[in-house]
């Protein structure tokens, strides 16, 4: 999604992918361009990179790449990767001749020349950036130099890597010796506008980083360890991509895969299946299925509406009840969406905690019967953890610490108030409602549960809640585990918060929760986008680092340091779902042998997603406001902004471009008229139901651009001033606790008048000089209102020559890209009274598309009407003739 907030990420981002990778080539023995050569899933380093920065919103108007080596290969895997996305472009500069012999200067130095000034980040092709790197060196914004670092990663980085020290936030001390310094740096430059000439006139050989050394002012941005990785050698490759080794992929076919269980299995008492009276669960082994008989057998008699009814155990195969409805993980992903909605998750959290209490106390009766062994921790913790280090390249934690920490768990497992493990995730509760189950239509799921999430709160209190799968009580654990699995899951969104447990419970239940999963997408892409689409494992791993104790630190540092390393390693991971290109080392591994998914048992479905995007963007397009049709192009616009919104919670963002200004030849002009006021509650009108349906609400910024009309139109600037100062106070009388209007001017992102003022002026010229000729809509429209008789010119003013002369520039000015990025290309939804590309064409009230600013509002008939001015003088006319 191209979407972006101009005020969050104002800087450009220039990507150098021009050098010839000698030294890779030479290590590798191979001619291709080391930024695409694959890490990942067949993606190499620009790909991920490019993957990250259209995901975290950054425009590609605000793309440049620098081309070279390879530059048809490179330009071509660009335009592969726009395509497959439905993105634009990035500005590409072509390769320079002769470039192999260009230094890395040199490169930089011709990008900057097609290059309007502005503030600039240079980041690398062949680096490897984590996502949340990149999120913070979008956020930064200064008015003075800084550098990327981040503590040194690994010995080898300090036989390459400039070193830097960093105090307070600023950079002390640059050292060319590799390996020195309190940090390195990370393949990441910050320019200020202002400063872009020291480049410009730099010597061909000198380093960035030489530029900067001695000044006194550059800003150390510290990333974490891993955030970033330059690629040198096929080793660096080697060590980017994940060791599946034969010990990993046995540990995770014994320990985590779930899918060979349904095998070429065919249930029995098809009948009973085909009319969902019941359903069949597969076991791992008949004693698994014994294990969970036995408890079913016990909840079915002491707590018969917490469990499906058992009717009968075959084998490996047990026959349960069917209890038809949604899982309570699938519904809380969408509460989590909406703050509206907050009451009807405190509700069933409350009773699903409460039922937990029930199940335990009954659990820790009859646990002498039930469970016998602690939770295994050697094998569900340390094999994992050290799979997990394999995987990672990541030296393994040392075994004393963990042998310490398994006979510590085995004795928290084996005291009094020790329980059967329920295994209480979201995922193993079912909010019973036919109408809520998957085998119906997903329109039918989604006009049901909308229904149902208006009900009052006493619908949420009575829904039928049902528990599955206890194969897990065969061990016990903490009291606190279960409270951890069911409180604690990071579907809760930003609403999640640790349920208190202790240093071992936390590692158990996080380590499990996040270490799966991550191991599921390195090892079983396919399982995980079946499994897992909508878990983030890296939120575990943080969250797991964070919530340790000060104690655990300092008594198991090797442990700890091990799980920092996890969960600075695996944002490299963060944000990038498998593609079907991915290497499914599982699935590889397994042919020739019986291997099927899971049959359809509706606690591992697929989760169901309510479509609010197809309900907003019905709402954004739809009649009367809309005008004429929207193409294809316009709606998937419309979608990538509608889910940044969602899935960010944030306003939904609508622009209106406008004049900024009164047609002088306007009654009364530069003073608003009923024009502006039928305009105003026009668009207030559209989008009520818009900010109804949306918590966040909406936002519609009217923007224009100051200082430049008397040379557009040749009306000076002391006639729009008034009127924007008078637009600026009207528009509060239609603002409401969900509808924000503003007034935005372009000129602002330019560095004030002045400056669009001369950027405007470079812009026509080198239009003029190229010879281009403006559209006859252009011309048209210049020749409503360009002024060339009513207005005196201001001292120094650049009046236009002629219409054409006019157009051409409006063109100009319109063609900026700081004002398409912000209308169209950010995260705005363009709203027009014109036909255009990526806009939604709508009218100026319900009876017109003239555009107020060159309009008059009169009521006709009782009816609010915008006319333009030749339209305005008929209807005089025709008013005296009635009269």
């Amino acid at each position: 999604m191209t979407i972006t907030n101009f005020n969050k990420y104002p800087s450009r981002v220039l990507i150098l992918a021009a050098g010839t990778g000698s030294r890779f080539r030479a290590s590798s023995g191979q001619q291709k361009h080391k930024a695409l050569h694959p890490i990942w899933d067949n993606r190499g380093s620009l790909e991920l990179l490019l993957t990250h920065l259209h995901s975290l919103g950054q425009p590609s108007d605000a793309i440049t790449i620098a081309l070279g080596y390879q530059s048809v290969a490179v330009e071509r895997q660009i335009q592969l990767f726009v395509a497959q996305q439905r993105w634009t472009l990035p500005t590409l500069i072509p390769a320079a001749e002769n470039y192999e012999h260009h230094t890395m200067m040199q490169t930089l130095q011709r990008a900057l020349t097609f290059l309007p000034r502005r503030n600039t980040w240079v980041l690398f092709a062949d680096t490897l950036y984590t996502r949340s790197a990149l999120k913070d060196i979008l956020n930064y914004r200064s008015k003075t130099p800084a550098i990327a670092a981040m503590p040194w990663a690994c010995p080898e980085a300090k036989s390459k890597e400039v070193g830097v020290d960093i105090a307070q936030g600023l950079v002390t001390r640059f050292l060319p010796k590799a390996g020195t310094g309190t940090h390195q740096m990370a393949h990441a430059v910050y320019w200020p506008e202002s400063l872009l000439s020291l480049i410009s006139s730099a010597p061909a050989d000198v380093k960035q980083w030489q530029l900067l050394q001695q000044r006194d002012d550059v800003n150390g941005l510290v990333l974490p360890r891993f955030a970033a990785q330059d690629i040198d050698t096929i080793t660096d490759i080697e060590q980017l991509n994940a060791n599946i080794t034969p010990t990993v992929l046995r540990y995770f076919i014994a320990n985590l895969n779930k899918d060979r269980r349904t095998a070429n299995q065919k249930p029995d008492h098809i009948q009973q299946l085909a009319d969902h009276s019941a359903y069949v669960k597969y076991c791992e082994s008949e004693l698994a299925a014994e294990q969970e008989a036995q408890v079913l057998k016990l909840i079915n008699t002491h707590l018969p509406a917490h469990a499906p009814r058992l009717i009968e155990q075959n084998r490996k195969q047990l026959l349960l009840e069917a209890k038809r409805g949604i899982r309570l993980y699938d519904l809380l992903r969408q509460l989590s969406n909406s703050t509206d909605h907050l009451a009807i998750r405190d509700v069933l959290m409350a009773r699903c905690n409460q039922r937990l209490d029930d199940l335990q106390q009954l659990l820790h009766k009859h646990k002498s019967s039930i469970s016998q062994q602690p939770y295994p921790f050697n094998e569900q913790i340390t094999d994992l953890l050290n799979a997990i280090c394999e995987m990672t390249h990541i030296a393994k934690p040392p075994p004393h610490e963990l042998n310490t920490l398994a006979k510590r768990w085995k004795q928290q497992c084996l005291k009094a108030d020790s329980v059967p493990f329920r295994d209480a995730t979201p995922k193993n509760i079912i909010l019973v409602d036919k109408r809520l189950c998957p085998s119906l239509s997903l329109e039918q799921r989604q006009s049901v549960l909308s229904q149902l999430l208006k009900a009052p709160l006493s619908f949420w209190d009575h829904i039928p809640i049902v528990d599955l799968d206890f194969t897990s009580t065969l061990h016990l654990t903490t009291p606190a585990d279960d409270r951890l699995s069911l409180n604690g899951h990071m579907v809760h969104g930003p609403h999640t918060t640790l349920a208190p447990a202790d240093d071992l419970t936390l590692l158990v239940r996080y380590l499990r929760f996040g270490g799966r999963k991550f191991v599921y997408k390195l090892v079983n892409p396919a399982g995980f986008n079946t499994r897992f689409q909508f878990d983030e494992p890296c939120d575990y791993f943080s969250s797991l680092v964070k919530g340790l104790s000060k104690s655990f630190r300092e008594e198991f540092p090797g442990v700890y340091e091990s799980l920092q390393c996890i969960a600075e390693k695996a944002e490299r991971w963060r944000g990038i779902a498998p593609n079907p290109s991915s290497k499914d080392y599982f699935i590889e591994s397994q042919l020739g042998q019986p291997v099927s998914p899971c049959l359809p048992l509706y606690w591992q479905e697929n989760p169901i997603e309510l479509n609010h995007i197809q309900r907003l963007q019905n709402l954004v397009l739809r009649r009367p406001f809309r005008r004429s049709s929207a193409d294809i192009k316009t709606k998937l616009d419309i979608q990538r902004k509608l889910n940044f919104a969602l899935r960010y919670q944030q306003p939904i963002k609508f622009s209106v471009p406008f004049g900024g200004y009164k047609h002088p030849k306007i009654p009364d002009s530069p003073a608003l008229n009923l024009a502006e006021t039928f305009w105003l509650e026009y668009l207030r009108e559209y989008v009520e139901p818009i900010a109804r349906y949306h918590a966040p609400g909406v936002e519609i910024a009217l923007s224009y651009m100051s200082g430049v009309l008397d040379f557009i139109n040749g009306i000076p600037a002391a006639h729009q001033r008034p009127y924007i100062t008078e637009l600026k106070e009207h528009i509060q009388h239609f603002c409401c606790a969900r509808i924000h209007f503003q007034l935005v001017d372009i000129a602002d992102y330019l560095g004030g008048t002045d400056q669009a003022r001369q950027t405007l002026e470079l812009h026509y010229q080198a239009m003029k000089l190229a010879g281009k000729r403006p559209s006859d809509k252009a011309i048209a429209s210049a020749a409503r209102n360009v002024q060339f008789d009513l207005v005196v010119p201001e001292e120094g003013s650049n009046y236009p020559l002629d219409i054409e002369d006019a157009a051409l520039r409006c063109e100009a000015m319109e063609s900026f890209p700081e004002r398409r990025r912000f209308n169209k290309f950010g995260e705005h939804i363009q709203l027009s009274h014109q036909r255009g590309d990526r806009s939604v064409h709508i009218g100026s009230c319900r009876t017109s598309t003239v555009q107020p600013w060159v309009g008059i509002g009169v009521y006709d008939q009782e009816k609010p009407r915008i006319l333009s001015l030749r339209q305005w003088l008929n209807f005089n006319q025709l008013q005296q003739n009635r009269q």
